[in-house]
Parts: C-alpha cells; structure tokens; sequence
C-alpha cells in the first residue's frame, strides 16, 4: 500500500510543463549546524521611524547569511539568500506569506503558501495535506509538499522511520542518499532525509522530515526539481519545522 501511494504522490506532481548552484549544496543543513556550533549566528532586524521592520534576517559572524526579509511598510517586498554577505538568489516573495493550516487529526498548525494549491480532503485517510505551487512552464515539475501521520502504535520511532526509509529505496533503486540524520532544529524527537532519484528523465530532490508527535508519528515530504533544490531549501525546511501543535 505504501509503495503504490509513494509512487502516486510522485506521479501526481509531475506536472506537464537549469541552473546547478553548489555554493551552498544540499547538505547545508549540516553545514548550518556546523556554522552554529563554531560561529555566533544572531537575528538582525532594522526598523524605520514609525516601528515597521524594513528588513530581518540571520548575520553570522556580522555577515548576512541564509534568507533575508525586505518589507514597505507592512508589505513584503523582497526575499534574498545570502551565504557569508554573497548574494545567492532572489527567491519568490509569494513563497514566504503564509496561511495557517489547521489540521485536526494531529491537533496542529502548518504555514503553507498562500497561492500555492493546498487540498486537505482525500480518501486516503492518513494524508493530511498537499501543497503545490503553480510554477512557470519552465519548470517541468512543481515545488511541492505532502503531510502525512500513523499511529505508532507498539513500534518504536526509529523501528518505523528504518523501514520507511526501507521502503523508499526499494521503491526508487535510482535512488541517490545525501544524507540521514537527526533533526535537532526542532524539541520533539525527528529525524531528516534527504535523496535524489530520476523519474521521467527528470532529476528530483527529496527532503523527509519524521516528527514523533506523542503516539503517532508526521512525515513531511518536500521535492523539487534538483536543479532549483537550493532555491527552495530553506522555504521546505522552514514549513516542515514549523508545524505547531494547538493551545488547549
């Protein structure tokens, strides 16, 4: 079952319609960590007369690193990566405003992108939500993400995310690992893949995120075309970290 829906998800995603930056590659969510334990990386916000915030975003060792915020009064103007004050992208300002996504099954909140297309309705009861964005005809498949849970039942986390992972490679042989590790970004106990496949002679970048939420267990899938992974990666890790339980 779980093989055809992994094999359904990608096919669905693959719409009808190249750059390769390794600057910053995809294990960067290493490096970040890295950058953390031997670096100060602080929160820079610069506000004009009135309070509002012209811009906002991570310096490290006082140079501008990750993606940054520029805002006109309470508008969002402008998104930029940076690494260490180099100008890496100019991404999509529609990717970074928000809805908030109820989801009552897990009692929890995701930020997803207001003009992507969101459905949280589906016959198969443990999908969640999934969320594309309607990119350009340039682009032959679409930056998108899919939220799914299981109860764990009597199985252990790591017993389940080590069969998972099973899975997954058996499903793509193609597949190309990039890296597998634990996600200490957020408090709840998670772990992160990250992997390559070919489908369709199209090169795919995929970024799992498994997060232990009391008895059952949320798996955050994210994937674009390889080519624009970097473009995207803070955006993917960004939403899969920030899925917040609601207050009672």
């Amino acid at each position: 079952m779980k093989k055809l829906l992994y094999l359904t998800l990608l096919i669905f995603f693959f719409s009808c319609k190249n750059e390769d930056n390794t600057k910053v590659p995809f294990e960067s969510n290493q490096t970040k960590s890295n950058d953390q334990q031997n670096n100060a990386e602080e929160k820079h916000i610069i506000k004009d007369d009135n309070g509002n915030i012209i811009e906002e975003g991570n310096l490290l060792n006082k140079q501008k690193h990750g993606v940054w915020k520029y805002y006109e009064g309470k508008n969002l103007i402008a998104v930029k990566r940076f690494y260490k004050d180099s100008l890496l992208y100019v991404l999509d300002k529609n990717d970074y405003i928000y809805n908030d996504v109820y989801l009552q099954k897990i009692n929890s909140f995701i930020p997803v992108p207001k003009n992507w297309n969101t459905n949280t309705v589906f016959n198969d009861s443990n999908t969640l939500l999934t969320s594309v964005k309607n990119c350009d005809e340039t682009l032959n498949y679409c930056p998108n993400i899919v939220l799914r849970f299981e109860e764990l039942n009597s199985m252990k986390f790591e017993d389940y995310i080590r069969n998972d992972k099973d899975q997954i490679q058996k499903d793509f042989p193609n597949l190309k690992e990039v890296s597998f590790s634990k996600n200490n970004i957020i408090k709840q106990e998670s772990y992160i893949f990250k992997y390559f496949i070919n489908y369709q002679n199209e090169d795919i970048a995929f970024l799992i995120i498994w997060i232990k939420n009391k008895s059952k267990i949320i798996t955050y899938t994210a994937s674009s075309q390889k080519s624009e992974i970097e473009k995207n990666l803070y955006l993917f890790l960004q939403i899969g970290n920030s899925i917040t339980e609601k207050e009672k």
